[in-house]
């Protein structure tokens, strides 16, 4: 066979040959037509699917039972029964969470106890609330701020252009002003 012969043969070709014929053009079909090897090959592929069929339909297992479609239901007279059912539900269950707060709101009422716990409990936030206000102001327990450095130790704008210095500005040092 030529070499010609052999680059023109193409498994896509045959491949597609055995999915859709009329996927190919004339010339590849003219070929797979006139080619013994591609004709070998398309033969090889369809009996192996014919193999394949067989062995599927043999081993496949038969349904359960048999499908059956669905019977269209006589023409009896609608009633909405889960339409009244579900209003009554809901009605029963809003009567009973009304009564079970207008309960709780009566059964205790607002005692003059009641109003003393509560101011008791507004100061107890109040002191609570300045003790958060101390603690942002400085978070460390005393005994670490002996040992902690002062706040003030030195912190200005010349330091931060000292650890990231901006290209191009340098700071004059004598009237604190900064030049390009």
């Amino acid at each position: 066979m030529s070499d010609d012969k052999k680059t023109r043969c193409d498994i896509g070709q045959v491949i597609r040959c055995v999915v859709d014929e009329n996927d190919l053009d004339g010339e590849q079909r003219r070929h797979l037509d006139e080619c013994p090897v591609c004709r070998e090959e398309l033969r090889r592929l369809e009996g192996g699917l014919r193999r394949l069929e067989h062995t599927a339909a043999e081993y496949t297992p038969g349904p359960v039972r048999r499908p059956a479609l669905p019977v269209e239901e006589s023409a009896q007279p609608h009633r909405p029964a889960f339409g009244w059912r579900l209003a009554w539900g809901t009605a029963f269950s809003l009567a009973l969470v009304m009564l079970i707060a207008v309960w709780a709101l009566f059964r205790g009422g607002l005692s003059p106890e009641s109003y003393q716990d509560v101011a008791r409990e507004m100061a107890e936030d109040e002191m609570l609330l300045a003790e958060v206000i101390v603690l942002e102001e400085n978070p460390l327990p005393d005994a670490y701020r002996e040992i902690s450095p002062e706040e003030t130790s030195g912190i200005d704008e010349e330091i931060f252009d000292f650890i990231v210095p901006v290209e191009g500005w340098s700071t004059d040092q004598e009237s604190g002003t900064k030049e390009v």
